[in-house]
C-alpha cells in the first residue's frame, strides 16, 4: 500500500471446498516467503483461523493509515453488511 504496509487479501474457499485444508495450505505457502510485518482484514468470526498463523487483532490506533482509512469505510456500510463485523489483524516476522 502506499504507506509502506502488506498485506495478506482475498483467500477464499469455495464451500463444497472447505475444511480440506486449501487456505490453509495457501497461507502456510504465502508466509514462508514473507520476512515482514504483514495485515489483513478479515470478518471477526476469522480471528481464530487467523491466529493459528500468528496474526493478532489489531486497534485502530495501531493500524497503517491505509487499514484506519478502510475500517473508517466500512464502519459506514456496516448496516449493509448484517451484522459482519471487520477486523484488522498484524502478524510481525
Amino acid at each position: 500500500h502506499g504507506d509502506g504496509s502488506r498485506e495478506l487479501a482475498s483467500i477464499a474457499t469455495i464451500p463444497a471446498r472447505r475444511g480440506q485444508g486449501i487456505a490453509r495450505a495457501l497461507i502456510e505457502a504465502l508466509l514462508a516467503r514473507e520476512t515482514g510485518t504483514l495485515y489483513l482484514t478479515c470478518r471477526d468470526q476469522l480471528e481464530s483461523f487467523y491466529t493459528r498463523f500468528g496474526f493478532c487483532k489489531i486497534t485502530r490506533d495501531a493500524m497503517p493509515p491505509y487499514f484506519r482509512r478502510l475500517i473508517r469505510i466500512v464502519n459506514l456500510i456496516a448496516p449493509v453488511l448484517r451484522g459482519a463485523r471487520i477486523i484488522v489483524m498484524k502478524r510481525e516476522k
